[in-house]
């Protein structure tokens, strides 16, 4: 039962919602000469992987999971016939996400992604500046059109190729002509060999942001967290616990961020930030 049955007129928002990018979204987008560069699912030492370069693998092919009737866990969507009835349609779907919003209750959903990662740092596993650039800006025209079903409720919020400042600016202003509701930053660049928060590198970034009234947003594990799955920790604790033991980290991460922003300064600089 919905929470709005018990406190009529509230209004619940879905601040961290999630889509399953659909097979085809970097390959229908992408200008010709990258499609086979792109992101896509491919067969990747006999499991389904979202790979760029043709090989490498940045990705499970699904971010949706299921439990099946015999009780194991399904990791991905396969987007086969019998996969997709143990799914509800609303994880792929986005007249069915609607139709769930309203028998929750739920009055806006913001969106953030999974294959480019929280922070869109698999990106850099491309290791090409212009064929990065042509992934971020793909997945921010996606995220545009699928929210034109509805998009009083549904808030893309704007993933940037952060390791070009100004190329992160001029996305940022590309996507608030096309309705974005956020950016979102890394709360760790140093992690992949850029400045700190506080540094000044990234006040063009907050500048445009503030001039435009948009909210940055930090998700969890929108660092290098990839270590923590290091295969000495997977055969001394085994999968599952290395698992919960990441997932309870990433938001503990978030505490870190927090403490950078407050003792930055960069909320003295930009108070309407």
């Amino acid at each position: 039962m919905p929470i709005t049955e018990f406190f009529p007129g509230i209004k619940i928002v879905d601040s961290d919602t999630h889509w399953t990018e659909p097979h085809d979204l970097w390959t229908s987008l992408a200008p010709a000469k990258y499609k086979d560069l792109v992101p896509q699912i491919k067969e990747h030492n006999g499991r389904r992987k979202w790979v760029v370069n043709g090989d490498i693998a940045i990705a499970g092919d699904s971010a949706v999971s299921a439990i099946l009737p015999d009780g194991d866990k399904m990791l991905g969507l396969k987007f086969l016939k019998h996969d997709i009835e143990m799914v509800h349609a609303a994880s792929y779907d986005c007249d069915a996400r609607l139709e769930l919003m309203d028998a929750m209750g739920v009055s806006h959903g913001i969106v953030y992604p999974n294959v480019g990662g929280f922070g869109n740092q698999r990106f850099l596993a491309l290791d090409d500046p212009e064929l990065m650039l042509v992934c971020v800006q793909a997945y921010n025209d996606f995220q545009t059109e699928f929210a034109e079903a509805d998009p009083r409720r549904l808030l893309p919020i704007t993933a940037l190729p952060f390791w070009d400042i100004e190329e992160s600016v001029r996305e940022v202003e590309r996507c608030h002509a096309m309705g974005h509701g956020g950016v979102l930053v890394t709360g760790e660049p140093e992690s992949f060999g850029q400045p700190f928060l506080s540094d000044a590198h990234w006040d063009p970034l907050w500048t445009i942001a503030q001039e435009r009234g948009l909210p940055i947003s930090f998700h969890i594990g929108s660092g290098d967290f990839e270590k923590d799955f290091a295969p000495e920790r997977i055969r001394s604790q085994g999968f599952p616990t290395a698992y919960a033991r990441v997932s309870a980290n990433l938001f503990l991460g978030n505490g870190f961020h927090l403490t950078e922003l407050l003792y930055s300064g960069i909320l003295a600089r930009f108070p309407e930030l």
